[in-house]
């Protein structure tokens, strides 16, 4: 789901600043306190915690330490916001882009860059590459996230005109091809040992999943997702954590790596989720774990 966040990413910051022709300093502001320090406070969180449960991954010095702060491994789920903090950053310059060259050509561009950049995790391209690459550090660069980023901000930037010819689009059709695109990216990681974010089938997957989410905002009011939507970036940063604490306790009444655990886990690790949440907004500087 990771490319689906980053597609609503670009959809809503481009919706909001399509008419504008720069950026303002209050921009940059607003996501140093609502992005950059919970991602910093968090980030301290979970190595705390990580220092009980994996110590062997906390770094031991200063170096160590800003290393994993700049590169989003702190824990494994906050490259995603590191990933964002790029993303605000290269944003005046994909607005530009747009405007100077059309969104066709710029949404080419990007796709070219996120599909060389997915072939980089392939075993059959691996050994044409004299130093390996690791996968862990090309997930929290931008390159192979660019191309879903650049579909939302087109999206948003047309968002009226194109929802129209979207809400147009066979709802069986949309869940067929959805379902076909995941079954694809199950059978290449179980059989071809590839990553599952990083094929062009999950393209598909994620734009399908978009789509379908669109057309079901606009015939149901969902006012339970709603709510969660709002409170998404604290969800994102808190469910690890609960996870992690609730997992042992199911194993001597459920068996492991099953359905009824995975959906069990699901709802209540949520559901956690969302009261702790719902506690941060009521507490003085609550903000600066939540974020906005």
């Amino acid at each position: 789901m990771v490319p689906v966040f980053f597609l609503i990413s670009g959809l809503i910051l481009f919706y909001r600043y399509a008419g504008k022709n720069s950026i303002s300093f209050g921009f940059y502001r607003k996501r140093l306190i609502n992005i950059v320090v919970p991602y910093l406070l968090w980030s301290f969180i979970y190595l705390i915690y990580s220092q009980f449960t994996d110590p062997q991954n906390v770094p031991e010095s200063l170096l160590g330490l800003l290393k994993n702060l700049m590169s989003g491994q702190a824990y494994y789920h906050l490259y995603f916001l590191f990933v964002m903090i790029q993303f605000y950053c290269l944003l005046p310059f994909l607005l530009w882009s747009f405007r100077k060259w059309g969104g066709w050509i710029v949404l080419s561009l990007s796709l070219w860059c996120t599909l060389g950049t997915q072939t980089l995790t392939w075993e059959e391209t691996k050994n044409f590459f004299p130093v390996p690459l690791e996968e862990e550090m090309i997930r929290r660069s931008f390159f192979p996230w660019l191309f879903y980023f650049c579909v939302g901000g087109w999206l948003g930037l047309r968002f009226h005109r194109t929802l129209s010819h979207l809400q147009r689009l066979p709802l069986m059709g949309l869940l067929a091809v959805s379902t076909a695109a995941g079954v694809l990216l199950v059978y290449q990681m179980a059989c071809l040992h590839r990553e599952g974010f990083y094929t062009p089938e999950t393209i598909i997957y994620a734009l399908s999943i978009l789509v379908l989410g669109l057309q079901l905002a606009q015939r149901c009011r969902f006012s339970l997702l709603e709510a969660t939507g709002r409170r998404s970036l604290a969800i994102y940063l808190i469910h690890p954590l609960m996870l992690s604490l609730l997992t042992p306790l199911t194993k001597s009444w459920i068996p492991e790596e099953t359905y009824p655990q995975f959906f069990f886990l699901f709802f209540v690790v949520l559901s956690i989720s969302v009261g702790l949440t719902m506690v941060l907004e009521r507490i003085p500087y609550g903000f600066l774990l939540k974020g906005r």
